[in-house]
């Protein structure tokens, strides 16, 4: 009778030291299902957030992506447009430069016919311009006419 008296004592203290272990355990069970559900849901929080980021930051992207694109068209239509302002400039400097020709011939033309002629007004009209010079004996000589496109083309030199 001790005998089972001291067994089941020593069951007793068994079963109590297993009850606070089954007891530890769940405890220990339902603080670590409670950081997982916590981490979890921290984890699924953050990862909607960079979604959330990412699709921002793509939408950004396709937009500052799309303003390039428009700003190249833009620049290239301004390019082609310059490219041809140029071109009319140049074609206008052209049509200049010949009716620049056609000036000077003219002006040679006239003075070779008029060389011949010495009255008082072309006289008067050579001095004044300083198209001659007075000679020792008061009669004026000629001075070659030295296209204005030649003294054009000497101050550019």
């Amino acid at each position: 009778m001790l005998l089972v008296v001291l067994y089941q004592c020593s069951l007793g203290k068994y079963s109590d030291n297993l009850q606070d272990l089954y007891r530890n355990i769940n405890e220990n069970l339902e603080e670590l299902s409670s950081l997982y559900h916590h981490h979890l849901d921290t984890f699924h929080t953050q990862e909607d957030d960079s979604a959330d980021l990412m699709q921002r930051e793509i939408e950004q992207l396709t937009e500052i992506v799309k303003e390039t694109d428009v700003m190249g068209a833009r620049l290239q239509y301004e390019l082609g447009a310059l490219v041809n302002k140029i071109e009319d400039v140049e074609d206008s400097m052209r049509d200049f430069d010949r009716f620049l020709e056609e000036a000077e011939n003219k002006i040679d033309a006239y003075e070779r016919e008029s060389r011949g002629r010495n009255g008082w007004w072309d006289w008067l009209m050579k001095v004044v311009l300083g198209a001659s010079d007075l000679t020792t004996d008061g009669m004026l000589e000629e001075r070659p006419f030295v296209g204005r496109r030649a003294e054009r083309d000497e101050k550019v030199q």
